[in-house]
């Protein structure tokens, strides 16, 4: 019973941690090459337009790599979180009985 548990608290665990740190990690990435286009082109006439530019060829090229960075994060954290006994209802329980 208790492996049953582990294993779906993994399953759990991966699809929460996948979500957050692909959409989390796109975030952050594409918010630092807006702003780094936008600080580099001084004589911009739009810096939002520059930055928005910059930050949409970035997604489009490295889309794939957030989301094997974000799958196997998640995959390491959550089994790791899962069977380490961290959570309460992932530990074995002391035996009473001696």
């Amino acid at each position: 019973m208790l492996l049953l548990k582990r294993i779906f608290t993994s399953l759990v665990l991966f699809l929460i941690l996948v979500w957050i740190l692909y959409y989390g990690g796109l975030v952050v990435a594409c918010f630092f090459v807006g702003a780094n286009a936008a600080l580099h082109n001084p004589d911009a006439p739009d810096k939002q337009e520059v930055g928005r530019q910059a930050a949409s060829e970035f997604f489009t090229q490295h889309v794939a790599v957030v989301a094997g960075f974000a799958i196997g994060i998640a995959l390491v954290a959550s089994l790791a979180l899962s069977f380490s006994g961290v959570l309460p209802w992932c530990r074995k329980q002391k035996d009473s009985n001696l």
